[in-house]
C-alpha cells in the first residue's frame, strides 16, 4: 500500500480521520468534533524512543488541566495499538520497580496495624472492659489520627520523608510494647493517640510520596496497588491473632518487631524523595470547594471504615463469634477491599472517577441494607462482609484520586 505525503499550512483545518485506540476502540475526528470537544492531536515517530516520550509525558502531566477545559489529547504514531499499550504500561513497571522498599516497609506497617487493632480489642474484652470504655479507648487511635493529619505535614516538610518515617515508626513500636506492660483505660488511650499520630505520619508519608512519583495517566492504578499492599498487610494482620493468646505479651511484641523491619528496606534502599517544601496547602473549605464528591466521599468512607476497624472485635466477641471467627470476620472485610483494588482502580482511570464512585457507593449501601434485612449465621455474614468489603475499601483510594484531579487548576490560580 502507497503511502501519500500530505502538506499542511499553519491554521488549515485537519482532514477527517479514523483510527484505532489503544483499547482496541475506533474514533473518529468529526464526532469527536461534533461531540462538543475540541482536540490537541500531536504526532510522534515510534513508542518509548527518548523525545517522544518526552513529548508524550508534557501532554500526560497536563492531561487532566486539559480535560478539565473540554480537551481530548489524541497522539498518533505508526505503532500498533499493542506497542502504544506497552508504552502507556512501561511507566506504571518503572514506578513499582523504584519504589519497592516503599511498598514492602507499607506492607509491614500494615501487618503490624493489622493485628494490633484487633488485639487492642479483643484483649480489652478479655480485661472486662465493657462496650464503652473499650470503644472510648479505640477511640483514641482515631484521636491521635485526627491530630497527626494536622500537626505532621509540617514536620515532614522540615525533616524529609525518610526521616520522618523512621521517627515515627519507632515511636509506633514503643508504643505497642507500653500497651503489653501497663493495663489502664488511660494508659491505653494515651497510647492508641499516640499510635494513630505516628501511623496517620506514614501514611502521609508513603501517599504523598507516591503521588509524587505516578502520574495523571496511571495515579489511580498506582494508589490502588498502594492500597492492596496496605489492605493485604491488614487482612493478614488478623490471622496473626490465631498465632499467640491475646492475654500475653507475644503478640505485642510481634507487632513491634513488624513495625522494626518495615524501617530496614526505605534506610537502605531508598534514595530520592520528593520536594515536600513545594507543597501548596488547602483549606478544607478549598478541598470542599474543588471537589465536593471527592471530601465527601473520603469523610463517609473514613466514618464507615472507622466504626468497622475500631469495633468489629468487640461486636465479633459480643455476638458469640470465637476469637478466631473474628479474626476471620475482620480479615474477609479487609481481603475483600484488597483483592478489588486494582480492577476499581483500573476502571477509575478508564472512565468518569465520579460516575466510578457514586455507582459503588450505592452499591455497597444497598448491600448493607440487604444485610440487616436477611441476617442468618456466620458463613452469610462472611459472603456479606466479603462484597461489602470489595466494594467500600477502594473508596478511599478513588476518592484521593479524584480530588487529586482538580487541585492543579486550584492551586494554579
Amino acid at each position: 500500500m502507497s503511502e501519500e505525503l500530505v502538506n499542511f499550512e499553519v491554521g488549515q483545518n485537519a482532514p477527517d480521520f479514523e483510527a484505532e485506540l489503544t483499547d482496541g476502540t475506533t474514533i473518529r475526528l468529526s464526532e469527536i468534533l461534533e461531540g462538543g470537544e475540541e482536540v490537541i492531536l500531536y504526532f510522534y515517530p515510534k513508542d518509548s524512543t527518548p523525545g517522544c516520550t518526552k513529548q508524550a509525558c508534557d501532554f500526560r502531566d497536563n492531561f487532566d488541566r486539559l480535560k478539565a477545559v473540554g480537551y481530548r489529547v489524541i497522539g498518533v504514531s505508526k505503532d500498533s495499538p499493542k506497542s502504544h499499550s506497552n508504552f502507556i504500561n512501561k511507566h506504571m513497571y518503572s514506578l513499582l520497580k523504584g519504589t519497592w522498599a516503599l511498598f514492602f516497609g507499607v506492607g509491614m506497617i500494615m501487618l503490624a496495624n493489622g493485628l494490633q487493632g484487633s488485639l487492642i480489642g479483643v484483649r480489652a474484652s478479655l480485661e472486662g472492659y465493657s462496650a464503652l470504655s473499650a470503644g472510648i479507648i479505640l477511640t483514641g487511635y482515631y484521636a491521635g489520627f485526627l491530630s497527626g493529619a494536622l500537626l505532621i505535614p509540617d514536620r515532614v516538610k522540615s525533616v524529609g520523608h525518610v526521616r520522618m518515617f523512621a521517627a515515627l515508626a519507632s515511636i509506633a513500636s514503643i508504643s505497642i510494647l507500653l500497651h503489653s506492660i501497663h493495663v489502664s483505660f488511660i494508659g491505653w488511650f494515651l497510647m492508641r493517640f499516640i499510635s494513630g499520630m505516628c501511623f496517620v505520619g506514614m501514611y502521609t508519608v508513603a501517599e504523598s510520596w507516591i503521588n509524587d512519583l505516578s502520574e495523571n495517566n496511571n495515579r489511580g492504578k498506582a494508589l490502588s496497588v498502594y492500597m492492596m499492599v496496605s489492605m493485604g498487610g491488614s487482612a493478614i494482620g488478623q490471622l496473626f491473632l490465631n498465632i499467640a493468646s491475646p492475654e500475653t505479651a507475644s503478640l505485642f511484641m510481634l507487632v513491634s518487631i513488624l513495625i522494626s523491619i518495615s524501617l530496614v528496606p526505605i534506610l537502605i534502599v531508598v534514595s530520592n524523595q520528593p520536594d515536600f517544601s513545594v507543597t501548596e496547602y488547602l483549606s478544607i473549605k478549598q478541598l470542599y470547594e474543588a471537589s465536593p464528591l471527592g471530601v465527601v466521599a473520603a469523610i463517609m468512607t473514613g466514618l464507615a471504615h472507622g466504626s468497622l476497624w475500631g469495633i468489629g472485635t468487640i461486636y465479633g466477641l459480643k455476638s458469640g463469634l470465637t476469637i478466631e471467627q473474628v479474626s476471620m470476620f475482620m480479615f474477609t472485610f479487609i481481603i475483600g477491599g484488597a483483592l478489588n483494588q486494582y480492577l476499581i482502580g483500573y476502571l477509575s482511570d478508564k472512565y468518569d472517577r465520579r460516575t466510578i464512585i457514586v455507582i459503588v457507593s450505592l452499591s455497597a449501601g444497598f448491600l448493607a441494607l440487604l444485610a440487616l434485612m436477611f441476617s442468618s449465621g456466620f458463613n452469610y455474614l462472611i459472603i456479606i462482609t466479603f462484597i461489602f468489603g470489595g466494594l467500600t475499601v477502594p473508596l478511599y483510594a478513588l476518592s484521593v484520586s479524584y480530588t487529586h484531579l482538580t487541585l492543579p487548576t486550584i492551586c494554579s490560580v
